[in-house]
């Protein structure tokens, strides 16, 4: 019995001792890290990857409570000094600087914007010409109407010899399968079968049969086209032939309307795939067109016997439109966050007779024409990123003659008044910078870099960050460019205290995520198993580092009697709460004399 006994007293004592490990065997060992040398380089630390963290951003440029903000990183205690006076392009950084550093995250703020530099622009009344007789293309950039519009380009697309419309300017046509070109005269009936897409002659005047291996040419299939000028002029006009190198064109432009027609020109227009030719019948050449935005003129409708007045969007050079219905004229001052662009193009002209947004209406009861809504506002974004605000005045009946008004919805640039700013950066570089001017687009920067801690300073770099106030820029100057930051937790670091001639090493809390700190002064690291019921977190800001030097709970000090920095107490344990709800115990192991560099100590609570 006692063979029986003595096994299974064994196992009941192993299963006990099983049963009755201690706690600290399952626990995960600590993670020691060593820094570089803090004197030399910041350490931002992230629990979440157990390594340092490099991308961290200078300053954020941005758009708060309608001022141009540059925001310092405080939280990583990027700390700026002001210059009030001073040649930018000259200066150079003292150490005495060090003292006037602030880390405050407004520091620069909207503090270099000289306000009477506000870009505003009143509205200017324009009244067009007869419309009805004259065309009207008008260019938001010189404030004038422009006259050099073409009717056709010949180009070679696609192994084709193609004759495009200028269909933006809403140039027209009228097919002609057959009759005689010479002495084919335009018929008022035709005006309903103008066609204004761009490619309704295209290489539909071919005649494939007649290519010509040798040159490439292929001749007419015997149409021809009634197109409807710039000016107003009805053209016949027919493609001869064309090769890779040129067109052979008939043309003949009619001085009543399409009535008669003098003897038709006969005309070799040169051109490659690479130069295309914009052609004006009017000329009787090759142009460069003038650009164009908005145009008012009488042309074709489909749905009309007769042709119709009309305001037109030039979305052939992208030129685009958006209706406002809330502000008024002078209420509206910039561009709205969220405007919705008319979709526009040669089927689709939404401010013409019959679209969407038909600006001029015509009233069958009494034949007249009139201005849809004269209070209505329009937002014009031109090619060069400019805005515009808009409004038709008035119609003059029977003449056609238009009143509108415009302005620049101004970029609301506000320029610098005077003063540049040292900045302590993330990689302890000492930035120059200055902002020459801002709009709620842009902000336009100057700054240089000192490899030699400010003592010189390269050619300042200027440069335009674009941002939004949905989409505020975090940028940093070692980059020169906009950064995604890193998430980082606590800093190791050698920052400008305020009551210090020289930098000091620090750790500083990343507050701005919400990183919080508390410290446990009654367990040891490697008794603290769990987060404690109640928890008194430090308070951490720009202005209250708890953790650094001189705070209420400084992790290094400085002695005075023999110059070193030490530990205050390496046996003390923090609790880091993370943004991500994480917990982990903290201690400061070693601070090694005079390089430096910290040792420390963390685990997953």
């Amino acid at each position: 019995m006692s063979k029986r006994i003595v096994p299974l007293a064994i196992i009941i004592l192993g299963l006990l001792a099983w049963g009755c490990e201690s706690p600290e065997d399952e626990d995960t060992a600590g993670t020691q890290v060593t820094t570089p040398n803090i004197k030399l380089e910041p350490y931002y630390f992230s629990f979440d990857t157990g390594d340092a963290v490099s991308e961290i951003h200078d300053v954020t440029l941005k758009l708060e409570s309608q001022s141009y903000i540059v925001a310092l990183n405080a939280s990583a205690n990027i700390s700026a000094a002001v210059k009030t006076s001073g040649d930018f392009n000259t200066a150079v950084y003292s150490p005495t600087d060090i003292a006037q550093f602030d880390g405050a995250e407004y520091v620069i703020g909207e503090n270099s914007a000289d306000v009477s530099a506000y870009d505003s622009t009143e509205g200017t009344q324009v009244t067009t010409p007869n419309i009805k007789t004259e065309p009207y293309y008008f260019s938001f950039t010189t404030g004038a109407a422009i006259s050099e519009i073409h009717d056709v380009t010949f180009k070679l697309e696609n192994m084709s010899y193609i004759v495009a419309l200028n269909a933006a300017a809403n140039i027209s046509a009228v097919v002609k399968t057959s009759g005689d070109f010479n002495t084919a005269v335009y018929s008022y009936s035709d005006t309903t079968r103008f066609d204004g897409t761009e490619y309704v002659i295209g290489d539909n005047w071919m005649d494939v049969s007649t290519y010509n291996p040798v040159d490439h040419s292929i001749s007419n299939n015997g149409t021809f086209y009634f197109v409807r000028a710039a000016g107003y002029q009805i053209v016949k006009f027919m493609v001869v032939s064309a090769s890779p190198s040129v067109f052979n064109i008939k043309y003949a432009v009619s001085s009543d309307g399409g009535t008669t027609f003098p003897a038709a020109t006969e005309q070799a227009v040169s051109y490659s795939e690479e130069s295309p030719v914009d052609f004006s019948f009017s000329q009787g050449s090759g142009i460069t067109p003038a650009e164009w935005h908005i145009g008012l003129i009488t042309s074709p409708v489909a749905s009309a016997p007769f042709p119709m007045q009309n305001v037109i969007i030039n979305y052939g050079n992208d030129t685009k439109v958006a209706v406002i219905s809330d502000q008024s004229f002078n209420e509206l001052e910039s561009v709205p966050a969220n405007v919705s662009w008319l979709a526009a193009d040669s089927q689709n002209r939404p401010l013409a007779f019959g679209g969407d947004h038909e600006i001029l209406t015509y009233n069958p009861a009494d034949h007249t024409v009139s201005i849809v809504n004269p209070d209505l506002v329009y937002i014009v974004n031109i090619p060069d990123g400019s805005y515009y605000k808009l409004r038709f005045i008035n119609y003059e009946q029977p003449v056609g003659i238009i009143e509108f008004e415009y302005a620049a919805l101004t970029d609301h640039s506000i320029s610098n008044n005077a003063p540049f700013y040292f900045i302590r950066a993330a990689g302890y570089q000492i930035v120059k910078f200055m902002v020459v001017s801002a709009s709620p687009s842009v902000f336009n920067i100057k700054y240089a870099v000192s490899a030699d801690g400010g003592i010189t300073f390269p050619t300042a770099t200027e440069q335009a960050v674009s941002y939004s106030e949905e989409s505020p820029v975090d940028f940093s100057f070692s980059q020169g460019a906009g950064i995604t930051p890193a998430e980082w937790h606590i800093g190791l670091i050698t920052s400008p205290v305020a009551g210090a001639p020289f930098p000091m090493q620090n750790v500083i809390i990343n507050y701005e995520n919400n990183t919080k700190v508390a410290v446990i002064s009654d367990q040891a690291f490697d008794e603290l198993e769990s987060v404690p019921a109640v928890l008194s977190w430090l308070t951490a800001d720009s202005q209250n580092r708890p953790l650094a030097y001189s705070g209420d709970q400084e992790v290094l000090t400085y002695r005075e009697s023999d110059h070193k920095v030490y530990i205050v107490d390496p046996e003390l344990v923090y609790i880091v709460n993370t943004p991500d709800g994480s917990y982990y115990k903290l201690r400061f192991i070693n601070y090694e004399q005079p390089v430096g560099i910290i040792e420390f100590e963390y685990a997953a609570l």
